[in-house]
């Protein structure tokens, strides 16, 4: 059986409708395509947001570690600083007073000798070493070689300057042998003795060094005219005891 079929919409109105058709499509999927690239660009947005929050942390951090670094090394300063004061006070705490010492130095010279200054120092001394007026230590080698395992032992020693001036050489080897004969001095030496101009006159400038040993302890004991003689020196009036300073 044959049949034939009869469109009703004419092809102008059908061409319409297919445009339309193909129109829809290509805004859907334009409006799709938008809907995927706005998706994908708030993405890459808060990435990019996320990896500035993690950068600034990361700044953060970094100053944060930068200033714990100062801080701990203004501490460090700070620390050092205090030690080196406390060690300054430790030094300072001589057993025997400056003035003390000035006084005997004082009492020694010849009537013709006159001090210009005195400078006091601590150091520390390997028993058995020299030091020079600089407070260095200078090692003698006696008895022959010391073991490794030997425990070397150390003093602590207080250096003096003595810088003045005198009318002769003779003044100045009598105040030299005064201070080595009294026993609270050690290893004296004369380090220079020059000519020099006091005003319109001749004199002799000299320096003299010399020890005092701070592990022991000191007694001052102030004498009379009628118990120090008329030929004893009252220079003595500082005692040195034996008695090692840190024994009970």
């Amino acid at each position: 059986m044959s049949g034939y079929s009869i469109d009703f919409i004419p092809p102008a109105y059908r061409s319409s409708i297919r445009r339309t058709r193909v129109r829809r499509i290509l805004i859907i999927g334009l409006s799709a395509g938008g809907v995927l690239i706005g998706l994908s660009g708030w993405s890459v947005r808060a990435a990019v947001l996320h990896r500035r929050a993690e950068l600034h942390e990361f700044a953060r951090f970094v100053d944060d570690t930068r200033a714990a670094a100062h801080h701990a090394e203004m501490m460090q300063q700070k620390i050092e600083e205090a030690k080196q004061k406390l060690q300054r006070q430790k030094d300072l705490t001589l057993p025997i007073e400056a003035s003390d010492i000035l006084a005997t130095l004082c009492g020694l010279l010849p009537e013709s000798t006159s001090l210009e200054s005195l400078e006091m120092r601590v150091t520390t001394l390997r028993q058995g070493n020299k030091t020079n007026r600089s407070g260095k230590n200078h090692s003698l080698k006696a008895g022959g070689k010391k073991k490794k395992n030997e425990e070397e032992k150390k003093e602590k020693v207080l250096v003096c300057e003595v810088t003045g001036l005198s009318t002769s050489d003779m003044d100045i080897a009598d105040f030299v042998g005064r201070l080595t004969d009294n026993t609270l001095f050690r290893d004296v030496s004369l380090d220079y003795s020059k000519p020099t101009q006091v005003g319109e006159k001749e004199a002799r400038a000299f320096r003299v060094s010399c020890l005092l040993d701070l592990d022991a302890k000191y007694i001052v004991t102030i004498l009379d005219e009628k118990s120090a003689g008329e030929d004893e020196h009252p220079a003595d009036e500082l005692a040195l005891t034996t008695e090692d300073r840190h024994d009970p």
